[in-house]
Formats: structure tokens, C-alpha cells, sequence
């Protein structure tokens, strides 16, 4: 967790890289995650990483029948959805040197908002995921009329 003064507002970064292997392990860090940006996320808050987990991953395939359902974003969303709101670029980023998978996400506070998101390329990969860019902007505050006629 980082916290930085930007234009006089503090602007909170969380960063994660959830268990890229076992379902039940990430899923139990899921819950952990959700139980603790439940207590430090604001409004202008981001939270970021390797999830693990496409937001579609629901159920096993014909080619891998004994995959055990992953709820890792499900879990997540729903656990933070009156706090932070997802924001991916759906191009895969995963892995850096053949994308195959979005496992890139960025949930979003609702001080801020989005502007663009994209997956970066890079020539020489410097990690097994490619960076997802989040670009921001402070969400403009609704003006308050005081109608005292």
C-alpha cells in the first residue's frame, strides 16, 4: 500500500500478485484481500495486479474437464463493489512474451476516474506479465444547488 499527495489529495495504490496456480490457495487470499482493502480503500483508491482470474473464469472446459471452478474475481467484485469498481483492458497480458490471458485487473474508487486502460507491449518482457497502464483523473464532484425559495 502506498499512499501519494497528488494536486493536495491523497491518492492510495494497492498493488497485489495473487497464487497464479492453485484456485483454492488464491482464492483464500481473495477473501484476505477483500477483508483488508475493505478497511483502508477511499474513495480515490486503486487497487491493481495479478489477479489470476478472468472475471469470465467460471467453469471447467471440454480440454479441462477436472478444473475446479475459480471465483477468485467474483469473490473480489462482490466483496468490493460499494468501494472500488473493476477497470481491465480485455487484450491478454499474460503470458508477457505469447499473451494468452487477461489476469490484469484494476479495481478503481469513486473519487477517481477512468480515462484509458491498456496493456503495454514491450520488446523485452522484464516480467511473466505485461504492465497494465490505468490512466486517471479526479472524478469531477457534483455542484449542490441550495434552493431555499
Amino acid at each position: 500500500m502506498v499512499d501519494v499527495q497528488c494536486d493536495g489529495r491523497m491518492l492510495r495504490l494497492l498493488n497485489v500478485h495473487l497464487e497464479p496456480h492453485d484456485v483454492a490457495t488464491r482464492q483464500r487470499q481473495a477473501e484476505e484481500l477483500v477483508t483488508f482493502a475493505r478497511q483502508v480503500a477511499t474513495p480515490n483508491c486503486v487497487l491493481m495486479g495479478a489477479f489470476q482470474s478472468a472475471v469470465h473464469d467460471a467453469a471447467a472446459t471440454d480440454e479441462v474437464p477436472d478444473v475446479r471452478q475459480d471465483r477468485t474475481m467474483e469473490i473480489i467484485t462482490t466483496g468490493l463493489r460499494d468501494r472500488l469498481q473493476i477497470e481491465a483492458d480485455t487484450r491478454p497480458a499474460n503470458p508477457a512474451g505469447a499473451p494468452q490471458d487477461c489476469r490484469e485487473q484494476a479495481l478503481v474508487g469513486a473519487g477517481l476516474q477512468t480515462v484509458d486502460t491498456q496493456v503495454v507491449m514491450l520488446d523485452r518482457p522484464v516480467s511473466d506479465h505485461l504492465p497494465l497502464l490505468v490512466r486517471l483523473r479526479w472524478a469531477l464532484r457534483l455542484a449542490q444547488h441550495n434552493r431555499s425559495n
